[in-house]
């Protein structure tokens, strides 16, 4: 009997310590749980900072694995450090097309990429091998050319000297006096390139960089009450930049890189180009400085009208011929004479204070020619 007393007792010490045994081991598990959960949290918290943290590093990576540029063409291709790195660089810098790449010098790689000449000098080489640049026969250049679109100025008389209006991969000049209507001229093309398609237009975007204040919107507004479109749908496509230096005017054209990309852009307009030199360069001793400055805007230019099928338009001022009497002659020399595709001067009748004429003086490819037309409320229109 005593026996089965102890036993019994045993026995309930037993299940006494296996429950214990049991709640002390739910209580280890829910520790190691909420620890767990700390744990999580810490690692979620951690991930969220390093991505918040690495977001900008992951976007150039992804733009170095999407480079356009083939791999083995890179002359540190074998370097994986260097491979994120210096064609990160590139990017940044806007280098992230072959033919700007092919077209670049190398002074002006090196300076905005901060990559070694040598490498750079390799890099180019290569590109050129394989970019637009190469030779090609007369017939595909004609073919190619034929597809791109001129944009018309939406005045019948100018159009027509122009051969349907300003050419893309070309540099248009216009320039003239004071109220000659070159500015007027810049607004039309503006709306023409972004205007919608069934209005004649090529419902594109336009950039304009201004560089003597003359840009006003309110005159596109108007402008476009001949049209039955809401302003606001033009006004958002023409992308305006406020240049005060020659140093931003040239840096202007260096960023809007990003916008031809990202954005259908036809058209670039500069009013005027010259301005900004002009102002800055005084005297005969600056003349050297101020044309050789010039001179890399103007293959700055040429080389974006070429590689992107943009027409480019400027406007340009001019300065008493000391040579004729009672004449005048565009700012920039022979510079800008050998750097413009077609050179348009504008004038204004001596008759009729409305009326401005333009007339193509050197051209590689439109004859001599001349127009009139009016500048009116709805922008520039035949007489």
């Amino acid at each position: 009997m005593f026996e089965k007393y102890i036993k019994t007792e045993q026995e309930d010490k037993i299940i006494e310590e296996d429950k214990i045994a049991e709640e002390d081991k739910i209580i280890e598990e829910d520790k190691i749980i909420e620890e767990d959960k700390i744990i999580e949290e810490k690692i979620v918290d951690t991930i969220k900072e390093i991505a918040e943290i690495d977001k900008e590093e992951i976007e150039v990576i992804k733009k170095v694995y999407d480079f356009p540029i083939p791999e083995y063409l890179l002359p540190w291709k074998n370097d994986d450090t260097l491979l994120i790195e210096y064609t990160s660089r590139l990017v940044n810098a806007g280098y992230d097309n072959i033919d700007l790449i092919a077209s670049a010098t190398v002074g002006e790689m090196v300076k905005k990429t901060g990559i070694n000449e040598f490498l750079i000098k390799e890099l180019i080489g290569n590109a050129l091998q394989w970019s637009a640049f190469n030779f090609k026969t007369a017939s595909s250049l004609y073919s190619s050319r034929s597809l791109l679109k001129k944009i018309p100025t939406m005045c019948n008389s100018l159009d027509k000297i122009l051969n349907g209006g300003v050419e893309p991969r070309a540099i248009t000049e216009f320039y003239g006096e004071f109220i000659t209507g070159k500015t007027q001229i810049c607004l039309q093309l503006a709306i023409s390139a972004t205007l919608p398609k069934e209005l004649g237009g090529l419902d594109a975007k336009a950039i304009y960089i201004d560089t003597e204040g003359s840009f006003n919107p309110e005159r596109l507004v108007q402008i476009l009450s001949r049209w039955d479109i809401e302003p606001d749908r033009i006004l958002d496509k023409i992308i305006v930049g406020r240049a005060f230096t020659s140093d931003i005017q040239i840096a202007m054209v260096d960023n809007m890189l990003e916008i031809i990309k990202e954005k259908d852009t036809k058209l670039l307009i500069i009013d005027s180009l010259t301005s900004n030199f002009r102002s800055e360069y005084m005297g005969k001793e600056a003349i050297y400085d101020r044309q050789q400055k010039l001179n890399k805007h103007i293959q700055q230019l040429s080389r974006i009208a070429d590689i992107h099928d943009i027409a480019v338009v400027i406007t340009n001022q001019v300065m008493s011929d000391m040579d004729q009497t009672n004449n005048v002659k565009p700012i920039g020399g022979n510079i800008l004479a050998h750097g413009s595709t077609h050179r348009i001067e504008c004038s204004k009748s001596q008759l009729k204070s409305s009326v401005r004429f333009a007339k193509i003086v050197a051209s590689s490819s439109l004859p001599d020619a001349k127009a009139s037309f009016e500048i009116t409320k709805h922008g520039i229109e035949d007489v």
